[in-house]
């Protein structure tokens, strides 16, 4: 086995958590103090324009719905699903969001 091969494998099997779920974490700056930005990252709503493909259909209470479409070279796919907050810790500053979407009947495929 290539040794690229190798490594895309073994950082694949990593993400992988022991119940079969991927565990996708990401860290980053944001240029803002810090009150707004928790602020925003609790507002749907206003969140999901930074995400582009993103729309935000419903909001209720701590569950919502939406969809996101997203192009990869010549596929496009769209993407309709619903989430829900589990945790919200503002001490902490942390935020668990459980979602789930499936692909729409109508996804696009160009030549």
């Amino acid at each position: 086995m290539p040794l690229g091969t190798a490594c895309a494998a073994l950082a694949a099997a990593r993400a992988w958590g022991e119940d079969g779920v991927m565990d996708l974490t990401h860290h980053f700056s944001v240029p803002a103090r810090v009150a707004e930005a928790w602020n925003a990252f609790n507002d749907l709503e206003r969140l999901a324009p930074c995400f582009p493909g993103a729309t935000i259909t419903s909001v209720d209470g701590d569950e919502f719905a939406g969809s996101v479409k997203i192009k990869l070279g010549p596929i496009s796919m769209m993407y309709n699903g619903s989430g829900r907050y589990q945790e919200r810790n503002d001490a902490d500053r942390r935020v668990v969001i459980e979602a789930l979407a499936r692909t729409s009947a109508g996804t696009e495929r160009q030549p």
